[in-house]
C-alpha cells in the first residue's frame, strides 16, 4: 500500500472529501459532476483544446461550483475536448464532450492517466497530438480504472482524433525514465518537443515505487523529442541549472527570436542532482530576475548539449513561485515579445496576479492582482489574445472551483477577465500599462548580459538583405604602420588620365545599352496579351481542411456531456486568499456581470465583428463535424 500524498491529507484536513475519498465512483460524469481539477496538461490544436489527466474531485449533486453531496477523490482517465471553433460563454453555452482513453487497438495496452506529464500538438500537418512523461496519482487507489504505474518503456503516446485511436512509442534509447514536474514546451514548426528537468518519483514507473510518500529524485538533462519520427535525446543542462535541477516552472517557445526560434524558462524550484529529496519544494525557489534563455539553433550546429544563456532582468520581478502558468503573446511586428505567468505559489504565499515580461528589455510588469489566488492550473493562448486558464486548486479553506466548466477567459490586450470566449477576437495589441512602461526602448535598461544574447534579439544582415536596404559599411581602418607611401605625382597623372578615359567608354556603352532596352520594351507592350490561363490557375489557394470541430453545445448547467462507460473527471479545490485592489477583482462568488468587460464579447453582439461572424458561418456549413 502506497502512502498517501500530500494532496489526499490536505483533503482530509479541509474538511473538502471524507470518507468517500475512496468511494466507488463508476457513475460520475467527469462534465457534470465537476468540482475541482489540477495537475493536468493541456494543449491546443486544430481549434480544439484538450485536457489530459490530472487529479480530481467529483461532487454527487452538481451545484454550480457550490460544495454539496458527497465529495469524491480521482484521476481523470478521460481526455476532455472543448470547442474553439466557435465563441461561446462559459456560463450557458460550452461545447466540451469527454473522450474515453481506450486500449491501443494493436497491442491492447491502455494509455497512462498521468499528472504533471506534457501534451504536445505536434506538427501541423500532423493531425495527431502527443503526451509525453508523467507520473501515476495514488490519490485513490479504488477509483475506477486506477493502474499502478508499469514500466516506462512508453513513455511517448499519441493520440489521433480523427480515428480516436492512442499509440505508444518506445523512446527508451534517448530517453530511458518516465519525467513528471518538468517545464515543457514544443517548436511545432520544426516538429521538436521539449522536456526540462523534472522528477520521478513513486507513480513514475515500477522500478520507483520503492521511493516513499511525497520524495522524489530530481532529474537533470532536457529531453528532446523529435514527434516526426518519434525519437528523443537527452542534452546535458549543466550550463542551465547546474548541479541543481528545476522543478514545477515554466517554460515558453519563441519562434522569431533567433534563426530558429528560442525557449523562455521562468520560475520553479531547484533540487540538488542525484539527491532523494523529502523537503517542501519550494525549500529553494528560483528568482526571476535572471532569464533563462536556449537558442533552438545551437540544436542545428553539431552542439551535444545546445547553448543556454542569461539575461538580467528589471521591473516589477515577482516574488520566486512554483505551480504557476505562462503564455506568450507578440507584436504583430514581432518588435516585442510578451511573456505572461498567472497564480502559483511559493512557501507562505499564494498568488492571484498577473505579470508580464517583455522582450527584448526584459521588463517585468504587473497587470493585475485580485483576491482568488490558484495554482496547479493550466493556461493555453487561443484566438491571436486570448488566455484561457483550465483549473488550479487554491488554499484553504477548500472549496469547489467557482468556474464551473473549469475554465476562464483572460485578455492579454486589455488585461481583463471574462467568461466569453471570441473566436474571432481582433489581433493581440502590447497592453497600454505595458506599451508605457517600456516605451520605445528596444534593448535592456541593463544592458546585454552577453553579446550571445543581443544577437539572437538584434540578428546581424544577412548578404542579401544588406545589398537591397543596409548601407554599405565604410572600410576598416588601417592601423598605423600599415598605411602606404602615397604615389608620387607622375604616377597620380597617369592614373587619372586612365580613369578619364575608362569613365568616357562607359557613359557610350551604356547609352547603347539603355536605347536598346527602350526598344525591346516598347515592342514587348505591343505584344503582350496577359498571363495564360495555366499561370493564372496556378496562383490559386486551395483549401487545406480543418480538424473537424466539435458540434454538441451545453445548454447549460444540465447538460450531460457525450460520455463513455464508467467516466470520471473532476478536479481539485480552490479558496481565495485575499490580494490588493488596485489592478482588478476576482471573486469567489461569480459577479452576475461576469464576462460583460470582455471588450470583444460576441454575445453583446459588438457591430464590428458582426460582417467578420456571418462570413464565418456561411463557411462553417460545408465543414464535417466530429465528436
Amino acid at each position: 500500500m502506497v502512502e498517501l500524498s500530500i494532496f489526499a491529507l490536505w483533503l482530509f484536513t479541509t474538511g473538502l472529501v471524507g470518507f468517500p475519498l475512496f468511494a466507488n465512483s463508476q457513475d460520475l460524469d467527469p462534465i457534470v459532476n465537476f468540482c475541482s481539477r489540477s495537475d493536468h496538461q493541456t494543449v491546443i490544436k486544430d481549434n480544439v483544446l484538450y485536457i489530459d489527466g490530472g487529479n480530481e474531485i467529483f461532487q454527487s449533486v452538481p451545484q454550480n461550483g457550490t460544495q454539496y453531496g458527497v465529495m469524491t477523490a480521482g484521476v481523470n482517465n478521460y481526455l476532455i475536448a472543448i470547442d474553439l471553433s466557435q465563441s461561446w460563454d462559459w456560463k450557458t453555452n460550452i461545447s466540451e464532450v469527454a473522450l474515453p482513453k481506450d486500449a491501443n487497438p494493436r497491442t491492447g495496452t491502455k494509455p497512462p492517466f498521468v499528472i504533471r506529464g506534457a501534451l504536445y500538438q505536434g506538427n501541423p500537418k500532423d493531425t495527431r497530438i502527443w503526451l509525453y512523461g508523467g507520473t501515476t496519482s495514488w490519490i485513490n487507489q479504488s477509483f475506477p480504472n486506477f493502474d499502478e504505474p508499469s514500466t516506462s518503456q512508453y513513455s511517448l503516446w499519441s493520440f489521433d482524433p480523427k480515428s480516436k485511436e492512442w499509440d505508444q512509442f518506445d523512446v527508451s534509447l534517448g530517453a530511458n525514465l518516465r519525467p513528471n514536474s518538468g517545464a515543457y514546451a514544443e517548436a511545432p514548426d520544426q516538429s521538436l518537443a521539449f522536456y526540462l528537468n523534472g522528477n520521478i518519483d513513486n507513480g513514475s514507473s515500477i522500478s520507483t515505487t520503492g521511493l516513499k510518500g511525497n520524495t522524489y529524485q530530481p532529474l537533470s538533462g532536457m529531453i528532446v523529442l523529435d514527434t516526426g519520427n518519434q525519437t528523443a535525446r537527452n542534452l546535458s543542462t549543466q550550463a542551465f541549472s547546474g548541479d541543481e535541477p528545476r522543478s514545477r516552472g515554466q517554460m515558453e517557445y519563441l519562434p522569431a527570436v533567433g534563426s530558429k526560434g528560442a525557449l523562455v524558462y521562468l520560475g520553479g524550484g531547484a533540487s540538488p542532482k542525484g539527491s532523494v529529496v523529502n523537503s517542501p519544494l519550494y525549500s529553494n525557489l528560483v528568482e526571476m530576475d535572471q532569464i533563462d534563455i536556449f537558442d533552438i539553433a545551437s540544436l542545428y550546429n553539431g552542439s551535444s548539449s545546445g547553448t543556454w544563456l542569461k539575461q538580467a532582468a528589471t521591473g516589477d520581478i515577482p516574488q520566486p513561485r512554483i505551480d504557476f502558468c505562462l503564455v506568450s503573446a507578440s507584436a504583430p511586428d514581432n518588435s516585442t515579445h510578451n511573456l505572461y505567468i498567472y497564480g502559483g505559489r511559493n512557501s507562505n504565499t499564494y498568488f492571484d496576479d498577473i505579470y508580464v515580461l517583455s522582450l527584448p528589455t526584459f521588463t517585468w510588469t504587473k497587470v493585475f492582482e485580485g483576491q482568488t489566488p490558484r495554482y496547479g492550473h493550466t493556461c493555453r493562448l487561443a484566438a491571436k489574445r486570448l488566455m484561457l486558464t483550465v483549473g488550479g486548486l487554491a488554499p484553504p479553506p477548500a472549496q469547489c472551483d467557482w468556474e464551473i466548466r473549469s475554465v476562464s477567459v483572460f485578455d492579454t490586450a486589455t488585461v481583463t477577465w471574462g467568461s466569453v470566449f471570441n473566436a474571432s477576437a481582433a489581433p493581440y495589441d502590447v497592453p497600454q500599462i505595458v506599451a508605457q512602461r517600456i516605451g520605445k526602448n528596444r534593448s535592456p535598461s541593463l544592458g546585454w548580459s552577453s553579446p550571445q544574447v543581443q544577437v539572437m534579439f538584434n540578428p546581424l544582415p544577412t548578404l542579401n538583405s544588406t545589398l537591397s536596404s543596409s548601407p554599405i559599411p565604410s572600410p576598416p581602418i588601417p592601423s598605423q604602420e600599415n598605411i602606404p607611401n602615397p604615389p608620387s605625382g607622375r604616377n597620380v597623372a597617369a592614373i587619372a588620365g586612365a580613369v578619364v578615359g575608362a569613365l568616357a567608354g562607359l557613359i557610350l556603352i551604356l547609352g547603347a545599352v539603355l536605347f536598346v532596352l527602350y526598344h525591346k520594351k516598347k515592342a514587348r507592350e505591343r505584344d503582350m496579351e496577359g498571363p495564360s490561363p495555366e499561370l493564372t490557375a496556378s496562383l490559386g489557394i486551395g483549401s487545406s481542411g480543418r480538424y473537424p470541430h466539435i458540434t454538441s453545445e451545453l445548454a447549460g448547467p444540465d447538460y450531460h456531456g457525450e460520455l463513455g462507460s464508467g467516466a470520471e473527471i473532476a478536479a481539485e479545490v480552490e479558496t481565495y486568499g485575499a490580494g490588493g485592489k488596485e489592478w482588478g477583482t476576482r471573486y469567489t462568488e461569480m459577479p452576475a456581470d461576469r464576462g460583460a468587460e470582455m471588450p470583444h464579447d460576441p454575445v453583446a453582439g459588438e457591430e464590428e465583428r458582426a460582417a467578420g461572424e456571418e462570413e464565418k458561418a456561411e463557411g462553417e456549413e460545408d465543414k464535417v463535424r466530429a465528436f
